[in-house]
């Protein structure tokens, strides 16, 4: 079996393939060498070849960032400049009081209609819709302000 010898077609093509991410037991079976001898006579093409793809991806990405794409500058921004999505919820008072509705009923379906526990819970919201519209003084505090998780035996 006669050594191998690198030209400059090899490496390159060694260069092209491995920036593709073709595999280098893949890359020998294509040369017809070993894994050993495609490392050994090929160390710098595997090597550079990630970062030189990745260069060349970078600079195309800038390009048509800088050329009007809004897709690359979207994504150069996110990725580069720390930008990010975010949500905005606005929440009107008629979405508050749906979700104590719900809160209320969830109890009497709980707790039964002639239940303590759900007078309790209807008197808490009626004191923080009291206290949403300025007749109270405040509404009560905590994660669970209407008292589902106290009255369901949930630790607040």
């Amino acid at each position: 079996m006669t050594a191998h010898v690198p030209t400059e077609a090899t490496r390159r093509l060694v260069e092209n393939f491995s920036a593709l991410g073709i595999s280098q037991l893949k890359l020998g079976e294509y040369l017809g060498i070993s894994d050993n001898t495609l490392r050994k006579h090929y160390a710098r093409e595997l090597a550079e070849a990630e970062t030189k793809a990745n260069v060349r991806v970078a600079q195309s990405l800038y390009q048509s960032a800088v050329n009007g794409n809004t897709s690359a500058m979207i994504f150069w921004l996110k990725t580069r400049a720390g930008w990010r999505e975010t949500m905005v919820f606005e929440v009107n008072h008629s979405v508050d009081v749906n979700i104590k509705l719900a809160r209320v009923e969830l109890a009497r379906k709980l707790f039964g209609p002639d239940a303590p526990e759900l007078r309790i819970i209807e008197a808490q919201a009626e004191d923080i819709e009291n206290a949403e519209s300025g007749n109270a003084e405040g509404a009560p505090t905590g994660a669970d302000p209407i008292g589902i998780d106290a009255v369901a035996g949930t630790p607040s």
